[in-house]
């Protein structure tokens, strides 16, 4: 069965639109962990706390790959990219 990755999408955008942050802040997202955990993808080894972990940064790079938002290697934070 397919996920549906777009309500995790939608709440990691809306809270870099506030400002960058980084990855560890993101995890800190109490919205943005709640939607990863939901997500319940299980895998061999890892706890699910870790595994949401593991969602939350594969949805960061996609993202990042789709141009939604961008990562600022310098500062270690992800940001959207404005809206013209």
């Amino acid at each position: 069965m397919k996920k549906n990755f777009q309500a995790i999408d939608r709440v990691i955008v809306e809270s870099l639109a506030s400002r960058p942050m980084r990855r560890d802040e993101l995890l800190n997202v109490a919205v943005i962990r709640c939607e990863a955990l939901d997500l319940n993808i299980r895998r061999a080894g890892v706890s699910p706390s870790e595994s949401a972990n593991i969602t939350v940064n594969e949805r960061l790079q996609a993202l990042r790959r789709g141009g939604e938002i961008g990562y600022d290697s310098a500062t270690s934070r992800w940001f959207t990219h404005a809206k013209a």
